[in-house]
């Protein structure tokens, strides 16, 4: 039995200023985390969002208004799995 399958992970704008849009196709509904840390690990954002089987957009909007410009590592994790991409605030 496998975990959910996150395909297709995609985070826009990139860079950003304030909103960033995740998107995810999950080939199963389940319960995930996307979260936010910086370059030295320190977590800046953990939001539980629940996946539906398919296509799923979360907008994250004051969540990330506070952030200082740089360079930071967005994860996405369920079912024990993890993928991550570097996103960049303007």
């Amino acid at each position: 039995i496998s975990g959910t399958s996150l395909n297709k992970f995609t985070v826009y704008p990139n860079p950003f200023a304030g909103d960033l849009k995740v998107q995810v196709n999950a080939d199963k509904a389940a319960a995930a985390t996307i979260r936010i840390s910086n370059l030295a690990g320190q977590v800046q954002l953990n939001r539980t969002v629940n996946l539906q089987k398919g296509e799923n957009t979360f907008v994250l909007i004051n969540e990330l208004k506070n952030l200082n410009a740089g360079v930071y590592i967005l994860e996405l994790l369920s079912d024990g799995q993890k993928t991550s991409q570097t996103i960049l605030k303007k």
